[in-house]
C-alpha cells in the first residue's frame, strides 16, 4: 500500500514480509544483491544479436503443396504454405478472380499470436495439370467435391502424393481408392 509491503496477513505467508522485509532494499540486503553492482552490469551490457527462430529464417523449400478452393479457408491455406513451400492455388471457379485480385501483390496474413505471414503462391489456376508437381494436395473445398477432384488430378498425380481433405467425411479414403485406385 502506497508502495509499501504490508497487510494484516503479510505474517501468514511465504513471502518476504513474513520475515520483516518491508521495502526493496531490506529484499535485496537479504538476497545478497549489490544494487549498485547489477545497475553498473545493466549498464555495461551489450545488448544480443537478434536471432530469427528457423522456422523464418529458413529459405523457401522446394516441396510443392497444391492448396484447391477459393474460399476463406484455401485462401489462409495457400498463404501459410506458400511462405514456407513452392505452392500452387487451384480454384476451378475462382482461379482467374483470385489471381486477378491478388496481382503482383502479396498476402499479409496476420495469425493469432500477432506474427504477420507475407507470402505469394507460384500460382493460381484453374488447370488440374498442376497436380503433377505436387507433392501434397490439399482439398479446402466441400466434401462433396473430393470425388470431382479426384477425377481431375487421377492423371497427373503422382504415385505417393499425399492428400489433405478438409473437411473430411466418412467414407472419404472409399470415395479416394474408388476414383484414385493405387495412386
Amino acid at each position: 500500500v502506497d508502495g509499501k509491503m504490508c497487510g494484516s496477513d503479510i505474517g501468514k505467508t511465504r513471502a518476504p514480509q513474513a520475515t520483516g522485509i518491508t521495502s526493496l532494499d531490506d529484499f535485496l540486503k537479504a538476497s545478497k544483491i549489490d544494487k549498485a553492482a547489477v545497475a553498473a552490469e545493466a549498464a555495461s551490457a551489450q545488448p544480443k544479436p537478434e536471432k530469427k527462430p528457423p522456422a523464418e529464417s529458413e529459405e523457401k523449400n522446394p516441396f510443392c503443396v497444391l492448396v484447391c478452393g477459393g474460399g476463406n479457408a484455401a485462401q489462409v491455406a495457400t498463404a501459410m504454405f506458400a511462405s514456407r513451400y513452392s505452392t500452387i492455388a487451384v480454384s476451378l471457379t475462382q482461379a482467374a478472380k483470385w489471381k486477378e485480385a491478388l496481382g503482383d501483390d502479396e498476402y499479409e496474413l496476420t495469425l493469432d499470436t500477432g506474427k504477420v505471414i507475407k507470402s505469394k503462391p507460384d500460382d493460381i489456376t484453374n488447370d488440374p495439370s498442376v497436380a503433377a508437381k505436387a507433392d501434397v494436395i490439399v482439398l479446402a473445398v466441400p466434401s462433396f467435391t473430393h470425388g470431382h477432384y479426384f477425377e481431375l488430378f487421377e492423371p497427373y498425380m503422382r504415385p505417393g502424393c499425399l492428400v489433405v481433405c478438409m473437411p473430411a467425411r466418412s467414407g472419404g479414403d472409399i470415395l479416394f481408392a474408388s476414383k484414385l485406385g493405387k495412386k
